[in-house]
């Protein structure tokens, strides 16, 4: 599942959750991803130690984001060096859900189509709204001026662009209640049955169980 800026993925995933469904959040891997040890150091020797906390240690986010938001050669370094990490995290995470033998396991990934990371699923859901709806909250929430609010809009791949490529489309120009029940209209056609679930569990346990351990090794020693 993604989205663009403002245009309500949150709320959709937490509508999600409400359904017990697991999500695995590329966005919260990422931020634990700017805490492992190898990865910081990479950051310095590429940013150097501005980016970091003087009495913690750790990446100050913001400080980072200023660099690469108008940088992309600097933006492509960063990615470079958290994006394999990242994957890495989430296919960890996904894999232990179908351990778990859930029938399904949302990733919600800013970056899907970007990152390359749609290759890997099975379906993909655009959240979209107007641009005016996009703007005004964004504006609203940031406490963003107009030309603030684009800047950060146009920094993405456009939500026309995500619209072409996505299986489908969340709309949330409506109410909560509307687009709730799009998402509830999603999981009825998109949730495999018990018994597929269980056909796929049987034939894939195994080699699923050797992949999760392999990669929460390499994990460990990243």
């Amino acid at each position: 599942i993604l989205g663009g800026i403002a245009t309500g993925k949150s709320s959709v995933s937490n509508h999600l959750k409400e359904k017990k469904i697991s999500i695995v959040d590329a966005d919260k891997i990422a931020h634990d991803v700017l805490k492992n040890k190898n990865v910081i150091k990479k950051i310095i020797k590429e940013f150097g130690e501005k980016v970091i906390d003087n009495t913690t240690g750790e990446v100050v986010r913001a400080r980072l984001g200023e660099i690469v938001f108008n940088n992309e050669e600097k933006r492509k370094a960063l990615n470079g060096i958290t994006h394999p990490k990242i994957k890495l995290d989430m296919f960890t995470e996904v894999l232990y859900h179908f351990l778990r033998g859930e029938r399904v396991v949302i990733m919600d990934v800013p970056l899907l189509f970007e990152s390359g990371t749609y290759h890997f699923v099975n379906k993909t859901v655009v959240v979209s709204c107007s641009q005016e709806n996009q703007l005004n909250r964004l504006m609203l929430r940031n406490n963003f001026t107009k030309e603030e609010a684009l800047s950060r809009i146009n920094a993405q791949m456009s939500l026309e662009e995500k619209i072409k490529k996505a299986n489908k489309v969340i709309d949330n120009n409506g109410t909560i209640a509307e687009t709730e029940k799009q998402v509830d209209n999603m999981l009825v056609e998109y949730v495999p049955s018990k018994f597929v679930n269980a056909v796929a569990y049987t034939l894939l346990i195994i080699p699923a169980a050797t992949a999760y351990g392999i990669l929460k090794g390499i994990s460990y020693f990243y």
